[in-house]
């Protein structure tokens, strides 16, 4: 925050020889500061403590363990529009009991292990369902490194068999 009201000052100081870009100057600075208020004060619907608990306690590969994996950013939606990003992964894990009091905490809220340990019941509860219908369950294309929402993201068929076959 400190640094964010450094830069307001700096441009609102900026020397400019005219007072119409000194005022513009000032206007977007202060646009500025409340567009980043309002991202921080606003409510996350997922949050990065989910991400690194699937990474660390799921094996989750960082390569798909991003928002991706919940999140459909290939639409025509806009962030504003955030609830209805969630692709089909992510409405089924936002669906799930476990999960609905986690939903809505600010970005910077700190979950207790018991919170994280509902997120770990909810995720276990789909993880024989298969969202994107591709024949691959959520669990199966989460260990193999594939989208559990995504249908043009699936494990190839000798991965799936190999993994079955370790079950």
């Amino acid at each position: 925050m400190t640094l964010l009201w450094c830069l307001i000052v700096q441009i609102a100081r900026y020397k400019v020889r005219s007072l119409p870009t000194r005022r513009l100057g000032a206007v977007l600075a202060v646009a500025l500061a409340f567009s980043f208020l309002y991202a921080a004060a606003a409510p996350a619907f997922a949050h990065r403590a989910f991400l690194l608990r699937l990474r660390n306690k799921q094996k989750v590969t960082k390569e798909n363990g991003k928002c991706i994996l919940c999140h459909d950013f290939n639409t025509e939606k806009t962030q504003s529009d955030a609830e209805n990003l969630l692709g089909k992964f992510g409405k089924t894990l936002r669906d799930t009991p476990d999960l609905k009091s986690l939903l809505g905490k600010a970005e910077d809220y700190k979950f207790s292990e018991k919170e994280l340990l509902q997120f770990d019941a909810a995720l276990k509860s789909v993880e024989d369902k298969d969202d994107d219908e591709d024949g691959a369950t959520n669990k199966e294309e989460l260990a193999l490194g594939t989208l559990p929402g995504d249908p043009r993201s699936m494990p190839t068929s000798e991965a799936l068999a190999e993994f079955r076959k370790k079950k």
